[in-house]
């Protein structure tokens, strides 16, 4: 636990005294699918729960120091799960063959350190970190890092500093990318709220039962047959495979479904 304190003071210390010219030169990453938080307990005779999906984001600086450390500062990290917010700063030091990160971090309610192991390889500016709290506490946690670079240097249709390329809401600002769901889109431009991560959902968020009811348009009111139901269908899995969420076979077993579901035909019998 004194390393993890050091560490923490060091990063602090990092942060504060860098020159304003090296901090505004820093990077905003945002993190992506696989990303997840699991809390876990000490001596608890029920199983932990699942990890939770994981998003938001925080900036990565350079910060200019002598030796052989290449040293960066953390800051801005903000993320968020169905049941925790996670708020803080730390660094990132590469030495020779060892990378550390380390977070000092505020989760829900709790201020929490986060060290990742020693042999875990970080290479920018993708990378995949595990990052855990002190196995001193009875309470503790796991976070899985999934991280890219936001893409500053890309197009940005909405202007919030996300490139379009990793941009969960393309067209509706939300610079802090949450996804309450974990479904991919986010809660600035996600109507149907809820849907799980294992169901390919649309732009809008929602997936192929929500865009296309069997009892009918989400407008309301009854299919005029089911050919209107199929059509809708069609026009949904169009738009998932063009974003490759689907591949093209899983489009033809979904439409020959659609076809022997039965939706639509019973306002077309009422005729």
């Amino acid at each position: 636990m004194i390393g993890r304190g050091i560490a923490v003071c060091v990063a602090l210390a990092l942060i504060l005294t860098a020159p304003e010219a090296a901090r505004a030169g820093g990077t905003r990453y945002v993190l992506g699918p696989g990303s997840s938080i699991t809390a876990t307990c000490r001596g608890c005779v029920d199983p932990p729960p699942p990890a939770q999906p994981l998003t938001g984001s925080f900036d990565l600086e350079p910060l200019p120091l002598p030796g052989n450390s290449d040293v960066a500062a953390v800051t801005g990290f903000d993320a968020h799960a169905e049941s925790f917010t996670l708020a803080g700063s730390g660094f990132l030091q590469r030495k020779s063959a060892e990378t550390r990160l380390v977070v000092d971090a505020r989760i829900n309610d709790t201020t929490v350190v986060l060290i990742s192991g020693r042999r875990q390889d970080i290479h920018l500016p993708r990378f995949t970190v595990i990052l855990s709290s002190s196995n001193s506490q009875s309470i503790g946690y796991l976070v899985v890092l999934v991280a890219q670079p936001a893409g500053a240097d890309q197009h940005d249709s909405d202007g919030d500093g996300i490139g379009d390329t990793v941009d969960n809401c393309r067209h509706t600002p939300n610079f802090d990318q949450h996804d309450a769901d974990g479904d991919g889109v986010g809660d600035a431009c996600d109507q149907c709220g809820a849907t799980t991560a294992d169901q390919p959902v649309g732009d809008d968020g929602c997936n192929l039962t929500r865009r296309c009811p069997c009892q009918g348009p989400r407008s309301g009111g009854e299919w005029s047959g089911q050919g209107t139901y199929v059509r809708c269908v069609a026009r949904a899995l169009r738009e998932l495979r063009r974003s490759g969420k689907i591949s093209a076979r899983e489009m033809v077993d979904l439409i020959q479904q659609a076809l022997r579901s039965g939706c639509g035909r019973t306002a077309l019998a009422c005729r």
